[in-house]
This record gives structure tokens, C-alpha cells and sequence, in this order.
């Protein structure tokens, strides 16, 4: 028969086993409160039960089936109640969740394990508990950014085909009706031992996001002037940014389909110039994903608060229509070189 709540006095509750009831011995002092508790019929009134008949001695078993729990129920608040007393018996308060942005934890995806986590890359759960938040937010960032770690100074892009690299920097991008690229300077994950030893000795700035940041802004603010720029030519702008490679680094282009990469123009630079890598990502929303991620690890090179988030926003708008530019939106880092274009023939 399953005991309901009552009069639950500890005169009324037999004493069963002395060695029992010393393990789980009732704190003297708490007794009437356990006894008030065990009167209603609540959560907490059914946790004093479980108590009280503990501190009495009756074994697990026997408390589970004349409560009608499991025994795993028992066992969990008597041990509750034998190391913290009437506070154990409580709902403890949810614990404080600490925020972290997407950008945040692609950033934190890069930076090596500490030791204390015995791997040399991140697991969702290893690094969820690194920031303080859970597995399926970091497996759901890495998902909607389409980046996984692939080592300590890697990341992979989860497309196909795959590209697997160690960002250097966001040197360029183009965001126009049918074409949308951007470039950037990566190392092979494979890099040789003097490879990685080279980078280290030449970190890069960083600065790409805020650099597009102010471009996209300028070109906003006056579109009028952003369209005397002239139309988009992807072969002059091409040439000055396979000017800024260095210590190994090289181009590389990621467009949002494998059109783009296929266009005419586009494909004779290409292929005259087989050492440059190309990737695309299938879609201009999987595009856009990338793009903010790849800004996000270079931003993340550098200190103080950047402005990859809004930069995002910027992208997404341009993209959907909802911000509107007469002409291209065409950005090269300030360490592209700008060809100097020909004399016009006489």
C-alpha cells in the first residue's frame, strides 16, 4: 500500500535496522521541520518521507514500494539530505548559463585544448564545457557557420568539395547580382614544420572585418559616389590580390556556386594560374555562413571588439535586396596591390 501524506511524527515510523538508521541518521535539530515538511502533500513533503523513514532504518526497497518510488528516488534524497541537511532537499536554483554568440565559439574553436582536457582538438562537449554552455550550442554553431575543428591551428569548411585550411586573411570580396566571392590568403592544413614555424614568425593583422566594415558603410552612406567606381572587372581585381601573399600563404576564392567560379572570365584567370585554390559553398546562404566565419577567425586575431557581427548584418542585407547598391559592392584588403591600368591605345 502506498503511503500518502499524514500525521508522520518519527513515534510513528518503526525502527528496522540500527546500522541503517546510523548511516542516515536524522540531524536532531530538523526533525520537526522534516516532520512540518512531510505533511503536505508536495515534491518536498514526499522528499521528507523518503527521509524520514531512512533516518528510521527501513531499507530502499522497502521505502520505494510504500511511497511509490523508484529506488533510485530514494537514494537520491537521502543522499541529498545526508550531505546538506534540510537544504539538500530543495530544487536547487538552474545553474547560470553564460552567453556565447556563434561568432564566439568559432573563435574559441582554433585556440588548442588546454591539457587538463587530454585531446589535441575540441569535441562539441569538450568545448561546451570550456565556455559554459551546452554541447548543442556549440554543435549547432559549428553547424550554421559550416565550420568543425580539424586540428588546433585548422579548420575545416563542412561543404563539398571540402576545403580544409589554416586562414591567414580575408583579403577580398565581390557581392553582386550574379557574382559573389570572396578571397582569402590560407595555408594547407598539411603545412611542413617550417611552414607553421614561418607563421608564427609573421602573424597577420587581422584587420579585414573592419576594413570591409568601413567600405561597405562608405559605399552606403553615398551610393552615389560608390557608383562612379565603374562596373565590376573580377580580372583587375584578381591581379591585385594575388599580389599580397606571403610566407607560403596563397589565394584562395570561395564562391557561393560553382557557376560563378565557371564564368568566362573568371575561369581563363584561373586557369593560367593553377597554384590559386577554389572552393564554392553551394548556395549564397551557405556563402554568407562561410563569409561570417571566415571574418569572425580573422577578427578574432586581434584584440579589443571588432565588427564581424555587424559586417554580417551588412552581407545579408546587400544580399536579400534589402540594402540597396546602384553598383557592385567590390573590397580588397589594404594589402592588395592595385594594378595600374594600361595607357589607352593611341
Amino acid at each position: 500500500m502506498t503511503a500518502t501524506a499524514g500525521s508522520w511524527g518519527p513515534a510513528d515510523l518503526p525502527a528496522i535496522s540500527p546500522a541503517r538508521a546510523e548511516r542516515y541518521a536524522l540531524r536532531p535539530g530538523e526533525v520537526p521541520q522534516l516532520s512540518a515538511y512531510a505533511a503536505a502533500p508536495s515534491a518536498l513533503g514526499l522528499r521528507a518521507r523518503i527521509v524520514l523513514l531512512s533516518g528510521r532504518g527501513i531499507g530502499p526497497t522497502q521505502v520505494a514500494r510504500v511511497l511509490g518510488v523508484s529506488r533510485q528516488t530514494v537514494h537520491t534524497w537521502r543522499t541529498r539530505y545526508a550531505d546538506a541537511g534540510l537544504a539538500g532537499l530543495h530544487d536547487r536554483p538552474p545553474e547560470p548559463v553564460r552567453a556565447a554568440d556563434d561568432r564566439a565559439i568559432v573563435a574559441a574553436t582554433l585556440a588548442p585544448p588546454p591539457a587538463s582536457v587530454g585531446a589535441t582538438t575540441w569535441s562539441a562537449r569538450s568545448l561546451a564545457a570550456h565556455l559554459g554552455v551546452g554541447h548543442s550550442t556549440v554543435a549547432r554553431a559549428w553547424e550554421a557557420q559550416g565550420v568543425r575543428p580539424n586540428g588546433a591551428d585548422t579548420f575545416r569548411v563542412a561543404t563539398t568539395p571540402e576545403l580544409v585550411v589554416q586562414l591567414v586573411e580575408v583579403v577580398g570580396l565581390v557581392l553582386a547580382r550574379d557574382v559573389r566571392l570572396v578571397a582569402l590568403l590560407v595555408r594547407d592544413a598539411t603545412a611542413t614544420g617550417a611552414t607553421r614555424h614561418a607563421r608564427t614568425r609573421s602573424p597577420r593583422t587581422g584587420l579585414a572585418p573592419l576594413y570591409l566594415y568601413a567600405a561597405t558603410r562608405a559605399a552606403l552612406a553615398d551610393p552615389a559616389a560608390h557608383a562612379r567606381r565603374g562596373r565590376l572587372d573580377l580580372g583587375r581585381w584578381l591581379d591585385g590580390l594575388e599580389g599580397s601573399g606571403t610566407d607560403g600563404a596563397r589565394l584562395c576564392l570561395v564562391a557561393d556556386t560553382g557557376d560563378v567560379l565557371a564564368r568566362p572570365a573568371l575561369a581563363a584567370w584561373l586557369s593560367a594560374r593553377p597554384h590559386v585554390r577554389t572552393h564554392h559553398a553551394g548556395s549564397t546562404r551557405r556563402w554568407l555562413g562561410l563569409t561570417t566565419a571566415f571574418l569572425t577567425l580573422a577578427e578574432s586575431r586581434t584584440t579589443g571588439p571588432g565588427c564581424a557581427p555587424e559586417m554580417a548584418g551588412l552581407l545579408r542585407g546587400l544580399t536579400s535586396g534589402d540594402l540597396v547598391l546602384p553598383a557592385p559592392l567590390v573590397w580588397s584588403g589594404p594589402g592588395a596591390r592595385v594594378p595600374v591600368p594600361a595607357p589607352p591605345r593611341r
